[in-house]
Order: C-alpha cells, then sequence, then structure tokens
C-alpha cells in the first residue's frame, strides 16, 4: 500500500515542454482532416521524436472545437 495518497502525484524530475504550435496545429489539422484518432497522432508524432500522451492530444482537439464553436455562435450573440 502506498504511504502518501499524493505520493504519486509529485511532478516529474524531467521538465515538461510543449511542441511548437506549429506542429500543434498540424497533429489537430490531421485528427479532424483524416480522421485519426488519439493514439494515431500519438505515434505519428513519435516518428520525429516528439512525445506526446494522448489526453494532451484530446485537450488540443477539444480547445480548437470550442473555438469552432463559439465563434460560430458569437455572430448570433451580437445580433440579439
Amino acid at each position: 500500500m502506498v504511504g502518501s495518497s499524493h505520493e504519486y502525484l509529485q511532478a516529474s524530475p524531467i521538465p515538461a515542454r510543449r511542441p511548437p504550435p506549429d506542429i500543434i496545429s498540424n497533429a489537430v489539422w490531421r485528427y479532424y482532416g483524416f480522421n485519426l484518432s488519439h493514439r494515431d497522432i500519438e505515434h505519428y508524432l513519435a516518428e520525429p521524436g516528439i512525445t506526446v500522451i494522448r489526453e494532451s492530444i484530446r485537450l488540443w482537439c477539444t480547445a480548437k472545437r470550442d473555438l469552432e464553436y463559439s465563434a460560430v455562435l458569437e455572430p448570433s450573440v451580437n445580433e440579439g
């Protein structure tokens, strides 16, 4: 049994780095453009040595979807 419930939540000794925006954009474009899974995108990014977890990819795609959805709704909000 683990001694502390927060023991597994400690930060990794390796600092996390976010990929450049153009790589994130390309990954999201491939996800929506080619109907790929998060796992497919993870493998695609791993080929050139970019390590990303599927949860990050899911968050990127969700953020893009939310931005597009809010852009569609925005004109109707301003009309009223």
